[in-house]
């Protein structure tokens, strides 16, 4: 399975992506998506939104995994080219002002074609 490492900084929200090719049109559970925070975890509930050419939307749950959040990509992601917008989200623990929601900015992961379409 290939690792696409998503790098988050908690302070400015910028995003860092290892490879900007997230997968080939139509594969499946093939790439597995890694967030990382550069300068301090986010702990909570996290998200990857998405949102396709065609403008469809969604959300892929992650799962934490020590400081990291982690989750594969499934079919639901690649079956639109060229391109998907990402964001990640998280939902942090309530407290007496509110519930913290983390958002990093979005970034763009590409979607190669494939034969078979």
């Amino acid at each position: 399975m290939k690792d696409i490492v998503i790098s988050v900084s908690a302070k400015t929200s910028d995003t860092k992506v290892s490879n900007p090719i997230l997968a080939v049109a139509g594969e499946h559970l093939q790439t597995q998506a890694v967030i990382e925070f550069t300068d301090g975890f986010i702990d909570g509930t996290a998200t990857l939104e998405y949102k396709k050419k065609s403008g469809a939307k969604g959300s892929l749950p992650l799962t934490k995994d020590g400081e990291v959040y982690k989750a594969s990509v499934t079919s639901a992601l690649t079956d639109e080219t060229p391109e998907i917008k990402c964001q990640v989200k998280v939902v942090q623990t309530a407290t007496a002002q509110g519930t913290p929601i983390f958002k990093s900015k979005t970034f763009i992961m590409k979607i190669c074609d494939c034969i078979d379409e």
